[in-house]
């Protein structure tokens, strides 16, 4: 009898190891499954890219046979220039495919407007300052003070701002 319960326990054991393999087996089956058809799609994708590719390179393989034809005709009859002109389009479209940016430079020299910078101080201040200075717009309109040029306040005793010494 306990040879019985033994071999059925063993039984059992055996049918869940199958039960857990079956259901790995499924798992990586499926899993197999989605990454064919993942790679089947960009198979496809490829074979489309290989076309359109192969067929560019027919374009410009033809596009080069008609200009080494036009090349040869030239040599042989001297042809003028209007022919010339004529076959060039031809050769343009087959290449247009590839655009290129083009890159212009464009340099404009303004001239420096004469403007009559002057300067400004307070009445009870030590330092004058450009009229576009922080400071300078501070200084209230009765205790300001202005001259034209940077020696007449040197001569009044005022020393430069820091905005004056940059220019």
């Amino acid at each position: 009898m306990n040879d019985i319960k033994q071999l059925e326990r063993n039984t059992f054991e055996s049918f869940k190891k199958v039960k857990s393999d079956i259901l790995l087996l499924n798992t990586e089956s499926n899993k197999s499954s989605k990454a064919i058809s993942r790679l089947t799609s960009e198979n496809a994708k490829l074979h489309e890219t290989v076309a359109v590719l192969s067929q560019k390179v027919a374009d410009l393989t033809n596009a080069l046979k008609h200009t080494m034809e036009v090349q040869q005709e030239l040599i042989k009859t001297k042809t003028k220039s209007s022919t010339i002109i004529k076959e060039v389009p031809v050769i343009k479209e087959v290449i247009k495919e590839k655009k290129v940016p083009v890159v212009r430079t464009i340099t404009k020299t303004i001239p420096a407007k004469k403007t009559s910078i002057t300067y400004v101080a307070s009445k009870t201040g030590k330092k004058f300052h450009r009229t576009n200075c922080i400071f300078a717009k501070n200084i209230k309109p009765k205790s300001k003070i202005t001259f034209k040029t940077k020696e007449a306040m040197l001569n009044k005793g005022y020393k430069p701002c820091d905005c004056v010494k940059k220019y």
